[in-house]
């Protein structure tokens, strides 16, 4: 069974200043490294008419609960597509992110819009997990898990953009 979720961040910086940090290779390794992954790759980087597509891996290691612990590892292999188009007043991607040996794909967007104190980012996800017995289970853990990382990623770009 998918489970949803959303996470939303205030930053004191223009959206173009969010967009850059979210779309910058080196920003995007700086900020996954420092919050604990491994062998972060920007494998591609696309500037498009109106936007950028970026595709990263990285490597992340996660606690797994006992629920989980006969099929999970602790190490996960993530492989991050975004599609970032600039819009009228801010930026909008479409994400996907494929997680393995977890068997778990994440899939929403992400918003930047205008604020009063500069811009809001909202960043909306589904998880489906694909594993037998447990998925509806695995899904509520990497959702939770996710929204957690996602708040961690809004902080780390809230003090880069806040320069």
């Amino acid at each position: 069974m998918p489970k949803t979720f959303s996470v939303q961040a205030d930053y004191a910086a223009a959206p173009e200043a969010v967009f850059a940090a979210a779309t910058d290779a080196d920003a995007v390794t700086a900020k996954f490294t420092a919050l604990g992954a491994r062998d972060v790759e920007v494998v591609s980087r696309t500037e498009t008419a109106n936007g950028v597509r970026i595709e990263i891996t990285r490597k992340q290691d996660v606690d797994v609960p006992g629920f989980a612990k006969k099929v999970l590892q602790p190490t996960n292999s993530i492989r991050l597509v975004e599609d970032w188009k600039r819009t009228a007043d801010g930026a909008a991607a479409t994400w996907k992110a494929d997680i393995s040996p977890a068997r778990a794909t994440l899939t929403g967007t992400r918003t930047l819009t205008p604020s009063s104190t500069g811009t809001t980012e909202r960043i909306e996800g589904i998880v489906k997990a694909s594993v037998p017995l447990i998925g509806g289970k695995l899904a509520d853990f990497v959702a939770t898990e996710t929204a957690k990382a996602l708040d961690d990623e809004q902080a780390w770009i809230a003090k880069r953009v806040a320069r």
